[in-house]
This record gives structure tokens, sequence and C-alpha cells, in this order.
């Protein structure tokens, strides 16, 4: 291994950790996710800025909202009413939006061709994209496919700009391709900062055991890492984003959410007064909770508060419990939302309404058309939709002081309002605000001067759109060399595939050959490598090996080469036709030192049925999903001549498979940009004789070993033994639910493929059966309700 001399340091500053017995330092691990020393005090400005720095004529763009949420086929999601709003302004300035909804036919209310209309209505084109439609071999399906079908949908289109969340990185692979000059070189992508999933497990007391989760949250950092414009709704969750390892772009933003009031002379006319009543407060005869019913937005602080005030002989109002059942609560796993809400307001003394299905009309009109107050105890928040509009209508409410909640009210008004979220500090605002009044507080913004600033935004966004075109041309420089380095291992019949593979590449320029013959002993092998160094060799460079293994064979073909990046082949893999020409491409645009990519593969039943390859998709930069099953990731490794030289080549593990793998990750915890080409590079033969015998104990520790050299020493035996817990994305598991946790379906889905009609069907029953499992849940706490109300009545 090669290792760069040491630089003369301050006197002061510490020695580096010691080398590893690799020779590559520890450090670098650390700047993989860098945690920087005070990431709360980030200043991330507005988009005022952003509009003066490219201010241009305005001119009507072609902008696409992808997203999984939106109003009216989901129900009074935070991220849906925003992307509403934001179409309906979108047209009214005179822009062309596109709805790319990545849920299918998948609706929660009425049917998918009423919201194809009701969109077209208001001027929005509503796409609905059936993400089941490809059958995709991935490690997460219900995440990855609706990320490439977005990727394919946004090629067959010519959008300015995409205005897309992070939350389940919709745009990953997209963003990608762009990056890597593959396609959308011409659309901007504006992510918005929402809710991570390990943002929300953490706040909500929640392990990660869905281990599928993992290229999710890999995705959503990506999708960030990759934005052209990042826009948050409030400081908090970007400064949590650049705590937790995040490379912020350096356009990143906080800026309110786009909301656009309900309109009705009623509504207006209430608006109005409660704005001028800041400051005040006012009456109240009902408590609302208000927000998803689930730990994080404080559900059981809330639940525990009342509890409080019945024990202390409080005369409570009426109590309503509004939004969308969320996930059980931690401390009592064992009960689903709607039985721990049965059994906590059993005992509560006034009436209790379960409000399920408001959207986000309906639930600002419920509490505006009484004395309402509304209560968000969160444990924590991003910019709580629920809070946002409370402040902007005027709504009494007490709300926690919990992430960017702060943000949206004025600082005089904190110590009315917030409070922390725990029982006994809610049990006291609420007993100020039964006996005083709600309070209505003042927000720290216009709702119209935010949307106008929106407006301006939109406005200038046509001249980002150039500049960041020009800037990405500006980037690109002339395609670097490229070689291909070739292990012959008594295996010619590969060797020869491979070779006429790459023909058109080699014949154009694209590609140079090294062979390295690694002492093979097969007469067949030695008299067809005998001929081939009997022929004009061209730009080929053939090595005869003593034969010491695979991975010296390819150290000799790397060292012998001159270009600038080196393509390595898994055996049994062959190079698609433009493999090559994206590689060189890619290595051209993109920063990235190291790129994998997606593959196709084959089994010898699926060609005799001639069936189509199936695609596999894993991204290889991604060190938490591939700690735990590297077998399916990318069969070809290119990589930067130097940075192989660096990383000290392949260890050299003879007839021990993972090489590969092992590289990939070797290079992303040295700290080494590695990238995923969202292409095909190859196709794979599964009936390959390599692939028939594999010996799977060492292949699980040599992908692992990365992990265990280059990590703390102390995780050491924990890394070992969390790898030896299993493959949990054995190669049929990512097809289809029951192939995940059945040994039989794996082998018949290995075998058989498996059905994007099932899943979709599979799929539509799960959903079912959850809508009726809800709808008996709520029609028995009506009965219990009503014969609770019974009995009072007749005195029992």
């Amino acid at each position: 291994m090669t290792v760069a001399p040491p630089q003369p340091r301050p006197a002061d500053e510490p020695a580096p950790a010691a080398p590893d017995p690799r020779g590559l330092l520890v450090d670098p691990i650390a700047r993989v996710e860098p945690r920087p020393a005070d990431p709360y005090a980030a200043p991330f400005p507005d988009l005022t800025g952003f509009v003066e720095e490219f201010a241009g004529s305005p001119r009507k763009l072609r902008i696409c909202i992808a997203t999984e949420d939106i109003v009216g086929p989901i129900r009074n999601g935070g991220i849906g009413t925003t992307y509403t709003h934001l179409a309906k302004r979108l047209v009214e300035e005179g822009h062309e939006p596109t709805i790319a909804y990545l849920r299918g036919d998948h609706c929660e209310n009425k049917s998918m061709a009423h919201w194809v209309e009701w969109y077209r209505q208001a001027g929005v084109r509503f796409v609905p994209i059936d993400p089941t439609t490809v059958d995709v071999v991935t490690p997460a399906s219900r995440w990855v496919n609706p990320m490439l079908a977005l990727y394919e949908f946004l090629k067959q289109e010519s959008f300015d700009a995409v205005h897309v969340s992070e939350w389940r990185g919709l745009a990953m692979p997209a963003m990608l391709a762009r990056k890597q000059g593959l396609a959308l070189q011409d659309t901007a992508f504006l992510v918005k900062a929402s809710s991570p999933w390990l943002w929300n497990r953490e706040h909500g007391y929640h392990t990660l055991n869905r281990p599928t989760d993992l290229p999710k949250m890999f995705a959503e950092m990506r999708s960030i890492e990759l934005g052209d414009v990042v826009i948050g709704g409030s400081r908090h969750l970007l400064r949590w984003m650049l705590e937790h390892g995040y490379r912020m772009p350096p356009r990143s933003h906080s800026q309110p959410n786009v909301i656009v009031p309900p309109k009705s002379e009623e509504l207006d006319a209430l608006r109005e007064k409660r704005r001028g009543m800041a400051g005040t407060r006012m009456p109240i005869d009902e408590l609302v909770f208000f927000g998803r019913l689930e730990y994080r937005k404080g559900l059981d602080v809330f639940c525990d508060a009342i509890d409080r005030l019945v024990a202390e002989g409080i005369e409570l109002p009426k109590i309503a419990l509004m939004g969308k059942y969320g996930e059980p609560i931690p401390s009592w796993p064992e009960y689903p939302t709607q039985e721990y809400l049965k059994v906590r307001t059993k005992a509560w003394p006034v009436e209790v309404t379960l409000l399920t299905n408001y959207n986000t009309e309906q639930a600002v009109t419920y509490l505006l058309s009484g004395d309402r107050l509304a209560v968000m105890p969160s444990v924590i928040e991003n910019s709580s939709l629920a809070v946002y509009e409370a402040a902007s209508f005027g709504i009494p409410c007490i709300a926690s002081d919990r992430g960017g909640t702060p943000e949206l009210v004025i600082d005089e008004h904190h110590d009315a309002m917030l409070i922390e979220p725990h029982p006994v500090k809610l049990a006291e605002k609420l007993k100020e605000a039964i006996a005083q009044g709600g309070f209505i507080a003042e927000p720290t913004f216009d709702n119209g001067q935010n949307l106008q600033v929106w407006r301006d935004f939109h406005d200038h966004l046509g001249s980002f759109v150039e500049h960041r075109s020009a800037e990405l041309a500006q980037r690109t420089q002339a395609p670097p060399t490229v070689a291909a380095c070739l292990v012959l291992q008594d295996n010619h019949e590969h060797v020869a595939e491979l070779l006429a593979a790459l023909e058109p590449a080699e014949a154009a320029g694209d590609v140079c050959l090294v062979i390295a013959n690694d002492g093979s002993t097969r007469p067949e092998t030695r008299a067809w490598w005998e001929e081939l160094k009997g022929h004009d060799a061209g730009s080929r460079t053939l090595l005869d090996e003593p034969g010491y293994g695979e991975q010296h064979a390819a150290n000799a073909a790397a060292r012998a080469s001159q270009s600038d990046v080196l393509v390595f082949i898994e055996q049994g893999a062959v190079p698609d036709a433009e493999a090559i020409g994206m590689i060189r491409q890619a290595a051209a645009t993109s920063d990235a030192e190291a790129f994998g990519g997606f593959f196709r593969s084959s089994t010898p039943a699926m060609r005799e049925r001639g069936d189509m390859p199936r695609l596999h998709a894993s991204f290889v930069a991604d060190q938490s999903t591939t700690f735990f099953g590297l077998q399916r990731l990318s069969p070809v490794l290119a990589i930067r001549r130097q940075t192989f030289a660096e990383l000290g080549g392949f260890s050299e593990d003879h007839k021990i498979p993972g090489a590969l793998a092992e590289m990939f990750m070797t290079a992303k915890l040295s700290d080494r940009v590695v990238e995923t080409i969202p292409e095909s590079l190859a196709t794979v033969d599964e009936g390959y004789k390599r692939h028939r015998r594999v010996n799977e104990l060492a292949l699980s520790y040599r992908t692992a070993r990365p992990f265990v050299q280059l990590g703390p020493q102390c995780f050491s035996r924990v890394l070992l033994t969390a790898r030896a817990a299993g493959d949990l994305f054995g190669d049929g598991a990512q097809s289809g639910p029951l192939a995940s946790v059945d040994g039989m379906a794996r082998d018949a889905n290995e075998t058989f493929g498996s059905s994007p009609l099932l899943r979709r069907i599979g799929m539509a029953v799960y959903h079912q059966q959850n809508r009726l499992y809800y709808n008996f849940v709520k029609l028995e706490i009506m009965c219990a309700r009503g014969a609770r109300k019974l009995m009072k009545a007749i005195g029992l």
C-alpha cells in the first residue's frame, strides 16, 4: 500500500492515528460523515439573497413536483399540503406545474381519476406513476422502485426544475445521473428538507429494526447533498443534518413553507379578527390535540397531562384528537394507536372526539369555528405545519419548544405558548389556558410576504437554471483514458466473451485492454492464450503471471496500465455496449474516484423461457446497506488509477471472492468519493460456474473487513458479530414480501421471477386490510362511548 508522506503540523496539534496493518490511517473514517464542532450556530439564510443573486427576466418554466404525498390521494400530510399549495401558486404565477405522484393508483380518498381531473381543473398536470411495473431486484424495493420510476419519467420529459423532498430520497438516482453528465443536464433540483427517517427514529425513540430502511436513509442524505438548492422550513433541521454528517450544498436556505390559506368570507373574517388579537387571550371550551396521532407529535405527553388534570379534579372542557393515526407508542408497543387511545381516554370524564379524516382546510375551519385551543406538544419538529397554521390564522395554541417551532413565533410570546414536551409542563400550561384563556401568538413571518418571496424565487429561477447548466458544462473535462483489466484464469471462454463485448469500444479508442494470465494450466486455455499472443496486440497489453491468484494478477494488470481509469469486471459478468461510454462520461464530469453501477442478471431457466434479464439496483456508496449484504453489489468497478494505487490495490486473498465489494468499501471508508452510475453496466450469468460454489463464510468476513480495519478497534467484535447475523438482503429478498421471509419463496423467486401484478394486488389487499381494521376500531370506540353516555344518562 502506498501512503502519502506526512505533512508538517503545528507543535500543539495531536499526532495522527497509527496506520493499520494495510497502511491506511484510521483518521479518514471520521470524515466520511463529518460532525462539525458547532452545527447549531450555522446561519442558513432565507431565499432573498438567492433572488438578488440571480435576478433576471421572469420566464415561464416547466416545473415538476415529485412526491409520494399530495392532497387528495393522501389525507392531511405536511409535505403533500405544501406541494399542493405550491402547484396552485405556480399556475397563478404563469408556470406549468406537473405533479409526479409516485404511488401509482394508491388513493385514500375517492378515485385516482377524480384527482387527476380535480388537479386538471386547477391548471395542474397530475401524473400517477406506478413504481412496481419494472421487475427490479434491490435491497429495498419499496423505496428504490419509486426512485427509479421517477428517474425514467424525468428522462422522458423536459423540465426546467424539479421540486422534491429529501423524504424517501426519491430523486437521488436522477441527481446522480445529472452529476455524472448522463442525463438531465438542463434541469435544476430544488430539494425540500422535510423529515429524514433517522431524525424521525431518533426523536421517536425507535431503533432501526427494519434493515430495508437503510437504503432509504442513505438516499435521503444524498438527496440533500446533491441538491442544487436546498430549502428547509426551519434552520433546526438543516442544522441537524449538518450535525449528522450531511455535506450541505452552498445554496442551503431556510424559508417558511408555501401555504395558501383557504378562502371564504367567513374564514377571512375570522382570520382577520384573530390576527388582530395577537398577544392576547381568548376563552376556550375545547382542547384539540392537533397533529398526527403518534409519539413524536406528543400524543403520549398529551394523554399523560390530561390524566394529571383529571387526578387533580380540574374541570376540563371537551377534548378532540385531530390527526391521522401514526405508529404505536413506544411504551405501549402491544397496542395499535387506535387501541391505545381507547384505553387512555376511557377514564376521562368529558366528551372525547376522534377526527382522523380531516384535510388541512377542514382542520383549520374546525379550529377557527369555535373557542378551541390547539395543542401541539411535539417531541421534535422541523417546521410544524400545525404550528404554522395556528400562528398564521390566529388560533390560540400551546406547542413544544423543540426543533424549528420557536422559529415560527416571535420571541416575546415564547413563554406564553411554548412548553417543554413533558406532561407536568403541559398540564400546568393547560390549567393556565383553561383558567385565563388560550394565548394567540404572533408569527415571525407575514404569509403574504413569504408568498411574495417564493414568487420572486420562481420568477428568477430561470436565470439560475441557465447558470447551473453552464456551470455543469464548464466542469466537464476531456474524457479520460480507460483500461479494462482482465484476468485469464483457466476461463478463456469467458475472457473471449469479454473481448467480444469490449471490441466496439476498443475499436473506437475508448478503452484499451490489459490481460493478465494467472498461470492457467488447462491445455485449451494455454493454447488459446498462445494464439492470442500470436496476433497483433494493438492497444492490448498481455501479461504472464505465475499463478498467485486472481487479485494478484489484477494488481499486476493495473500496474501495467497507464490509463486514467481502471475497469475491473467480476467473473461471470459481461459489460453492456454502453458501459465504457457511461464510465468515461461519469469520470469526465463527476469528482468521484470510484464508480459502480446497476446490472442485469439471468439464470439458465430464464434464458430457456425467453425471459428478460432482471435489473439489480444497489448503491455502492451506501456503507450501511452494503455492510449487511454485498453479494449483489456492482460487478463492475471503475476506479481512478491513482486512487487504486493509493489504496494499495486489491488485498490478495487466494480464492476468496468479494474483491470488488471490499475495494468499494475501502475507498468509501477512506473518505474517497464513491458513486453509483444509475444505469445497467453489465449482465451477469447466474449459472456461471464461479457463482454456483462460493465460500460464503469467507465472503462475509472479507466484505466486512474494511469496517473492522478502518473503524474504531473497540467496535471490531461488534461489527463482526453483526455481520455474522446474516445477509439481511438475500438474493431473493429484494423482489417481494414473501421472498423476504421464506427460504422456499426466495428459491422460487430466483427460478421463476416475481410478478409486478401480484405485488400490486398484495399492496392493495394490505392497504384495504388496514382501512377495514381502522374502521372496526372506530366503530368499537363509538359504541363504547355511546354505552357510557347512556349509562351516565340513566344514572348507572
